[in-house]
């Protein structure tokens, strides 16, 4: 039976709560699991975007997860880009979607000259090649395949796509970071061994836990979240909805799970790619489009957003600010364009305040997040 209409604040108010943003978890791995990937091509973007969410996290701990204790991992897989998985989820999330984004950047390939019978060599090299290899750069990962007899130029991005190419087949995934944030890489079955079984119905598990971290959500948003094909997520979500509570949103139907208690007053500082403005079809319902547009005039989604539910204006979190550090306070920009301080007793409230470090852009993704030629996958 459908349920109530929910409004602009239901939506702040519940996909707070299921965001974790209300109230963080534990730890990273946790934050990783609820929102079962962390979209990964701006790795000091994703360590905020995992920080936020939880109490007792720094840079160092997530660092520590992906090279040392291995327990989540960086590589392709929702809709095709770089995201931090949880490593129990990593083997069936791959085989579940990585063969349907293979073909997403062929054209881009073959202008660089990585032609599919080359690709193909390329990839069924790859396992003697890297076999109990450490991890090993991009560089690394051609000059060693060029010895094998594969020669692949290391100019522009072409190794950038035989990179993507094999971790969505499941036989790559990122290591840990170099000391001057190199990317690495490294096999995937060797770097996260293969559970005995995944879920029995993998599209059915993913919709499951798409609304239980980010409900109220829609097909069509678990369709723009995911890039499965609006059909496939529509009957993906049909078949777990029973186990949630149905609403309407402008006459859409959505579902979540209901929870209790109180949210505290609070700023959070997130990372660009958040998933509580990137994981639905609108973000109507949490941005005023004249702080969007006019802070990110091409509708870029990498700017650094305050998310505060401090003031009149709403319950949940709204974004009220971009903002960016230095080494003496955290500031916020408005679309007023006017600078302003947060107080100290608001950033206590923000546990993402902690992580700190020079941006980079990952090795396996684009030179440039606006670039227009020849551009690489991310």
């Amino acid at each position: 039976m459908t349920g109530r209409e929910l409004s602009d604040e239901d939506l702040r108010r519940l996909r707070t709560r299921s965001q974790c943003l209300a109230r963080p978890l534990g730890s990273a791995l946790e934050s990783v699991t609820r929102l079962v990937g962390v979209q990964a091509q701006d790795s000091t973007a994703a360590a905020l975007n995992i920080r936020v969410r939880t109490g007792c996290t720094d840079a160092k701990d997530i660092d520590t997860m992906i090279g040392t204790s291995r327990s989540i991992v960086r590589t392709w897989a929702i809709r095709g880009t770089l995201h931090t998985l949880a490593a129990g989820d990593v083997h069936w999330l791959v085989l579940l979607l990585g063969p349907r984004f293979t073909g997403k950047y062929r054209s881009a390939r073959l202008a660089l000259g990585l032609t599919d019978n080359l690709l193909e060599r390329a990839v069924d090299a790859l396992p003697e090649v890297l076999r109990s290899s450490a991890p090993i750069t991009r560089a690394g990962l051609v000059q060693r395949l060029s010895d094998a007899g594969i020669r692949i130029g290391p100019q522009e991005q072409a190794p950038a796509h035989l990179v993507v190419a094999a971790s969505l087949r499941g036989l790559l995934c990122c290591g840990p970071d170099t000391a001057d944030g190199k990317s690495t890489y490294v096999l995937l079955d060797e770097w996260i061994p293969r559970q005995k079984s995944g879920p029995t119905d993998p599209l059915g598990e993913l919709a499951k836990r798409y609304l239980e971290g980010h409900g109220p959500a829609s097909a069509s948003d678990f369709a723009a979240w995911s890039g499965l094909p609006t059909a496939e997520a529509r009957d993906a979500i049909e078949r777990v909805a029973a186990d949630f509570e149905e609403a309407r949103v402008y006459g859409e139907r959505e579902w979540f799970r209901t929870t209790t208690g109180p949210d505290a007053r609070v700023v959070r500082l997130v990372g660009g790619f958040d998933s509580y403005l990137l994981a639905y079809r609108q973000r109507e319902f949490a941005v005023d489009q004249g702080i969007w547009h006019g802070c990110n005039p091409a509708g870029a989604s990498f700017g650094r957003w305050s998310l505060s539910t401090d003031g009149s204006k709403a319950r949940g979190v709204f974004v009220t600010a971009v903002w960016s550090s230095t080494r003496l306070a955290t500031s916020a920009t408005h679309s007023s364009k006017k600078c302003v301080r947060l107080s100290s007793s608001s950033l206590e409230t923000d546990p993402g305040r902690q992580v700190r470090r020079p941006r980079r852009r990952r090795d396996g993704g684009p030179t440039s997040a606006c670039s227009r030629r020849r551009r690489a996958p991310s």
